[in-house]
């Protein structure tokens, strides 16, 4: 958690046209602003010395920071899935019911125990029910985002078939713009 006097202190990675144009593509779609950043062999640390451990990615209002590692595309869709339930709520509404529908209990339990204990660690508290779930589809979406397949059984889930279209829609939008 950043405190409201605190600066992140991380280097922002611009010279890869191709992740530029990707954060253009989300931009344009998700309304969010991309930087992609070195976070630090430490961890990332904010302007007053404090260190608030390992990120691959870390969100701030519309503003969303990735590490460009190997990881970059569930990262890069775990932060997007929590910009959708803010900025989208339907869409959001439906993925989450999907994936609360179909997601295995004993991955959802094992995810809620680390993420507790990362929680407690930092502030001595566990997550809220609506954090947790926020954080497990988050999760889910971002494990799905690599695989086309994966991310077509989510659409299918989606009661709403409309709305399955219209995110699809903007995924592809996404994809033609890189090409």
């Amino acid at each position: 958690m950043l405190f409201r006097s605190e600066t992140l202190n991380v280097s922002e990675v611009k010279d890869d046209t191709r992740l530029n144009k990707f954060a253009d593509a989300l931009n344009q779609a998700f309304g969010v602003n991309v930087h992609w950043v070195d976070f630090g062999d430490q961890g990332m640390t904010t302007s007053t010395g404090r260190n608030l451990g390992q990120f691959n990615g870390y969100r701030l209002g519309d503003t969303v920071l990735i590490s460009p590692n190997k990881d970059f595309m569930d990262t890069t869709w775990h932060e997007l899935t929590h910009t959708l339930e803010t900025k989208h709520p339907e869409v959001y509404a439906q993925l989450r019911d999907t994936i609360l529908r179909t997601v295995d209990p004993a991955m959802k339990q094992r995810l809620y125990d680390a993420l507790n204990q990362r929680r407690r660690a930092e502030i001595g508290q566990d997550m809220t029910a609506p954090e947790l779930e926020s954080e497990l589809v988050a999760v889910v979406t971002g494990q799905h985002a690599s695989s086309p397949e994966m991310l077509q059984q989510l659409f299918d889930g989606f009661q709403d078939k409309n709305l399955a279209q219209q995110f699809k829609d903007i995924l592809m939008e996404i994809f033609d713009r890189l090409a």
